[in-house]
């Protein structure tokens, strides 16, 4: 019985053996696969001869771009295009910088860049290297990489430590080439070019309109929902080098990982150089990019609103200017100031709403800035009181002068301007003492928000206005477009 049951073990354990030995799914075992794959992937980084284009996606800003060349030492050359933005850098898209690089094996295959270089820059915990918000995050980004995958000559990347994607791109000899005379920053010029010449560009999607704005390092995307609430989503994106490196005027701009909006998805906003226009490709359309001149959506303009400020500086708004509010009101007001009033010239005018402190009802400050004739600047500053009304207009039911002897000097020169908003006249007015002067009249006009179309060249941003709809004896309104108070929008 004993030697029946020793043979019967015996048998089962050739039995188990042969079976584990035909369910062995790899020949090697898992380490000396790690092995052979870092292996793959360090001759995979020399095999470029003009080094990889690596883009990172930071959490904070988008994307930025990184010219490598790898060596068998362990030693990596780096370009970047930081010096876009980040004065730190120095001057970081011509001068190379030499560092330390390591393959490891982590969780997964993975390289290292372990000595500082221009990718540490945009991780630097010290807010000052990068512009962070706060000291401790930088712009939430990754120096350590895992390998994804190797797709059809590039190489995907996910950070390790805030999980980024990235990706690498082997460059052309004419790509390096516009990399060496310093194309990582030029590329940003051609970027602006575009959002001078294409102030609103939109696609659409069924019956909506969706404002699509590349810039430098994100591709911005608003709408209006079905329920008029503003939708929005900021990409991260990277323009190629076509647009310095072949006779094409723009470049077209890539998304790290296909998008999805109102049941399309693309991943790329694809210059067509024929037809001189952008377009996004989906599974099923071609969706064409066209300029719709204003956002196509109402503006928020307010306290607490998504802009609570217009700025109007005459001399770098030429074109957008409402030529009637230019001749009729502002010019004729700064002329007076300046022929009796000493020579004092306007630098600026802006609105800027706000609530009472005390009742917590809205308000419009309005500041005039001024220089007087040995080139000192000074304030002056009224506070509108205001109600918003129900059809989305806002009327300005008076105003006040805050006490300061620059408002009491300057109104009866400035008046006009003041009055556009909100005419006060006086029975007795007194430039020593605001307490002392006496209100004969309050004629309150009524305005419409909204945007402005841009026609300056080279200005960027949002531009909106306060639009006239109301008139009065001995002035004509004729069509609000013409009559109104237009400047650069901004938060605060």
């Amino acid at each position: 019985m004993k030697k029946t049951l020793t043979y019967l073990l015996a048998g089962l354990f050739l039995v188990t053996a042969c079976e584990l030995k035909e369910e062995r799914i790899f020949e090697q075992d898992s380490d000396e696969r790690l092995k052979q794959t870092l292996e793959e992937y360090q001759e995979i980084l020399q095999s470029s001869p003009n080094g990889w284009l690596l883009t990172v996606d930071t959490e904070t800003d988008g994307a930025y771009r990184f010219w490598l060349s790898f060596n068998d030492l362990n030693r990596v050359t780096m370009l970047a295009d930081l010096d876009y933005n980040l004065s730190t850098a120095g001057a970081c898209s011509r001068i190379p910088r030499e560092s330390s690089y390591r393959l490891k094996a982590l969780l997964a295959p993975s390289i290292v860049f372990d000595t500082y270089n221009y990718l540490h820059v945009i991780c630097d915990p010290e807010k000052a290297q990068n512009n962070a918000a706060d000291n401790g995050t930088g712009l939430v980004s990754d120096f350590e990489f895992r390998f994804i995958k190797y797709d059809n000559g590039n190489i995907y990347l996910r950070g390790a430590y805030n999980d980024r994607n990235a990706i690498m791109t082997p460059v052309t000899p004419e790509e390096m080439a516009i990399i060496a005379d310093g194309g990582l920053l030029k590329i940003f010029e051609k970027v602006d070019e575009y959002a001078a010449e294409q102030p609103a560009p939109v696609i659409q999607i069924g019956d909506t309109k969706v404002l699509i704005k590349p810039t430098p390092r994100m591709t911005t995307f608003s709408y209006l929902d079905e329920n008029g609430r503003l939708e929005g989503y900021n990409i991260g994106s990277y323009f190629d080098l076509n647009s310095l490196s072949t006779s094409d005027k723009y470049s077209s701009v890539h998304f790290f990982e296909p998008f999805e909006l109102l049941g399309e998805t693309f991943d790329a906003v694809l210059w067509d150089e024929e037809n001189q226009s952008f377009f996004v490709e989906t599974k099923n359309n071609r969706i064409e990019v066209v300029d719709n001149g204003i956002p196509p959506y109402p503006i928020a303009l307010g306290a607490h609103k998504t802009f609570s400020r217009i700025y109007m500086q005459e001399n770098i708004m030429v074109g957008t200017l409402s030529q009637r509010f230019m001749s009729e009101i502002y010019d004729p007001a700064e002329e007076d100031m300046y022929n009796n009033n000493s020579r004092r010239t306007i630098s600026y005018a802006q609105a800027t709403f706000i609530e009472n402190a005390s009742t917590g009802l809205p308000q419009m400050q309005f500041r005039i800035r001024y220089v007087n004739s040995s080139g000192s600047g000074y304030n002056a500053n009224w506070v509108f009181d205001m109600v918003e009304n129900e059809d989305g207009t806002i009327t300005f039911t008076d105003r006040n002068q805050t006490g300061s002897s620059n408002e009491r000097g300057r109104e009866p020169y400035l008046k006009p301007i003041l009055d556009f908003f909100c005419t006060v006249n006086y029975s007795n007015y007194s430039t020593s003492s605001w307490s002392s002067s006496v209100k004969s009249e309050i004629i309150p006009h009524t305005f419409r928000i909204d945007w402005i179309a841009n026609r300056t060249p080279g200005l960027t941003g949002n531009i909106g206005g306060l639009i006239r709809v109301d008139g009065e004896e001995g002035v004509i309104i004729g069509e609000p477009e013409e009559y109104f108070f237009v400047g650069q929008l901004f938060a605060n």
